[in-house]
């Protein structure tokens, strides 16, 4: 039934969500750092996808559970519930056209320098008033905005999940677990969105307390099997052996379970000196592309053809890109504090 007590985040909890969250932003840029370019040997695909696709895809999951119990937490739907959802709904809706009328004039100056044509990240639809408007609302350059447009659909169904939460609790958590696990197509929004959006609003509203816990003496035995997972991931699709992509929902929750443990690591170091770039995190989501994209296919051009430098420009230009725009966004962040609040939603 309803909850009526409320749930004070912990100080040392509110650092822990930052540090995973700038943590779980750079595991966006590698996920993105893909080389799909052309032909790699077996050696480069594995890192790429143990990396890319294994350890690091536990990002948007994370993001999405963090979304859904931000949200939820003293959430009273005779309340503040309809007040919540509209505020979160505006301050993304801001950010999603900002970016996206960014991303175009970013392809369109490109565009008009000849010898950057060939970097073009897309080539942009003007064949018709609706396909370009198509492109700029629900196919942009940016195509990392998707999250921001699922996280709005979510906000605004809303009050639909919260009386599923309040009166199914974690019943609800497992319906949605099995269309996910079916690959159940939904409308609307993404199954996958959805469902860790429901667990995050689950954990807020029954059992908030949950993300105080600490290291137990089972971390590196849960952390092992992560990174088995993930390896065995790689394996199977690099040589094409049947991986079931019903594992990738075991490697999701281990993976945000892990993510939450080492961040301990971090608080425990008193990092607290670097939080003015960890609140970054979401700038560095919004404006991370398409510039990662157009430097990866500028280097890719013009590094000489050697496996070696190819894995170092995987594994170095996502750290040069997340230097850039964490420099960018604190300089503009400090200079012009007003517009930066504006274009970033407030956080």
């Amino acid at each position: 039934m309803f909850e009526n007590k409320t749930y004070t985040i912990p100080e040392t909890v509110r650092l822990k969500l930052d540090y995973a969250s700038f943590i779980a932003t750079t595991m966006v840029l590698f996920i993105h750092s893909y080389m799909t370019l052309s032909p790699m040997p077996k050696y480069f695909q594995l890192l790429e996808i143990f990396i890319g696709d294994g350890i690091c895809r536990i990002a948007v999951p994370f993001f999405f559970l963090r979304s859904g119990f931000l949200f939820f937490l003293n959430t009273r739907f005779n309340q503040n519930l309809f007040l919540k959802t509209w505020k979160r709904v505006r301050t993304l809706l801001i950010p999603y056209i900002v970016f996206i009328i960014i991303g175009f004039l970013f392809i369109l100056i490109i565009s008009q320098v000849q010898i950057l044509q060939q970097f073009i990240v897309r080539e942009l639809p003007w064949n018709t008033l609706k396909g370009f408007f198509k492109y700029l609302l629900f196919n942009p350059v940016n195509y990392q905005l998707w999250f921001l447009r699922d996280l709005i659909i979510l906000f605004l169904i809303s009050p639909l999940l919260y009386f599923a939460i309040t009166y199914t609790s974690w019943i609800g958590v497992l319906f949605v677990g099995l269309l996910y696990f079916l690959s159940v197509y939904l409308f609307i929004v993404t199954k996958f969105s959805l469902f860790y959006f429901i667990i995050g609003g689950t954990i807020a509203l029954k059992r908030p307390g949950l993300i105080e816990f600490k290291r137990t003496k089972w971390f590196w035995i849960i952390l092992a099997s992560y990174i088995i997972l993930a390896l065995y991931n790689a394996t199977t699709k690099v040589y094409e052996c049947g991986f079931s992509e019903h594992l990738n929902i075991s490697l999701n929750i281990v993976g945000i379970y892990c993510l939450w443990y080492l961040v301990d690591f971090l608080t425990d170091n008193k990092l607290q000196i670097f939080q003015k770039y960890w609140s970054l995190s979401f700038f560095i989501y919004l404006a991370h592309e398409p510039l990662l994209t157009f430097v990866k296919k500028f280097l890719f051009k013009i590094a000489p053809t050697n496996n070696l430098i190819y894995s170092l420009l995987y594994l170095l230009t996502p750290l040069f890109i997340l230097l850039v725009v964490v420099s960018s966004g604190a300089f503009f962040k400090h200079i012009f504090p007003r517009i930066y609040n504006f274009i970033s939603g407030g956080r």
